[in-house]
């Protein structure tokens, strides 16, 4: 799914993953220990991850070959 593709809602909720993902990468804690101070469950906080960045990837374009 591409981030055009998000409705307000899903956009919101993607938005503040990536809040929550850039607070815990910029803090010099593991992700596991950063989680559990802020209350966060690690399990969501690593299927947002991989979603958010299937997201970017998504939006690179392809070069056509040929």
């Amino acid at each position: 799914m591409k981030l055009e593709d998000l409705t307000p809602k899903q956009r919101l909720k993607a938005e503040k993953w990536l809040a929550i993902i850039r607070e815990c990468i910029n803090s010099d804690l593991s992700n596991e220990k950063w989680c559990e101070q802020n209350n966060v469950s690690i399990k969501s906080y690593y299927y947002y991850l991989a979603k958010l960045r299937k997201m970017a990837i998504e939006q690179i374009p392809y070069k056509k070959i040929g």
